[in-house]
């Protein structure tokens, strides 16, 4: 399925030519435990296949329950923009390089926020325009900030990806307060490819029947939902 020639235009400067059945099949929102007074939840983009590449997650659309839990204390006093230092370990925040710090488009690495966040990416919402591809989106600063499958996690026979952080003092596992939301990933299949795929599922958080165990992540959300 190729993406609408709009969205390749707004939010890469390399737009997504292909999708077909690949290593990137899954996304799992996990329990990290109590972080200064917050519950913190990361959310992962899941492989199979060590060195499949990550660059982009994009078109964020809450299709139930609200984000309004979803809390941000940072450096900018409340964007989604991915900070650096320590204050960022109970907020809430959005990355494809797996790890903090914002990047500058044709840069060596970071994170970039694209078109989708000017009017939504403040706060504790992520714009939720209609649309399949109509939401927020974030991808690396350049194709060397690309991050390999097997540079995260190794859970349980496959590789997890972190593409976001979320923390609330409403979020408990099990609790009233989160929300669904579907989400599209982009990557190249193997070290060197050129032909990009496209996977799009879904996450929730809190994850439903998570386990209350603080500092240990419990494996939750994980979806197998493939577009063609």
């Amino acid at each position: 399925m190729r993406l609408p020639p709009m969205l390749c235009l707004s939010l890469f400067a390399f737009g997504i030519t292909s999708s077909a059945w690949a290593a990137f099949d899954g996304l799992s929102s996990d329990y990290q435990g109590m972080i200064d007074g917050r519950h913190v939840w990361r959310v992962y983009a899941v492989s199979n296949s060590a060195d499949d590449t990550l660059f982009a997650a994009f078109g964020h659309h809450v299709f139930s329950g609200t984000m309004a839990a979803v809390e941000h204390n940072d450096s900018l006093g409340g964007t989604w923009a991915p900070q650096s230092g320590s204050a960022m370990a109970n907020d809430s925040f959005v990355t494809v390089t797996g790890g903090l710090g914002v990047g500058v488009l044709g840069g060596a690495s970071g994170t970039v926020l694209s078109s989708g966040w000017a009017n939504g990416g403040i706060g504790t919402e992520i714009i939720n325009s209609s649309g399949e591809y109509g939401g927020a989106s974030w991808q690396v600063a350049s194709a060397a900030a690309a991050l390999r499958a097997d540079s995260g996690l190794f859970v349980n026979g496959t590789y997890r990806v972190m593409i976001m952080q979320i923390a609330g003092t409403n979020l408990a596992p099990g609790g009233n307060f989160g929300f669904s939301a579907r989400i599209n990933l982009g990557w190249w299949q193997g070290e060197g490819a050129t032909t990009q795929y496209l996977f799009n599922g879904s996450y929730t958080v809190p994850a439903p029947g998570a386990l209350v165990l603080a500092g240990v992540a419990t494996l939750h959300g994980f979806g197998r939902r493939r577009r063609h």
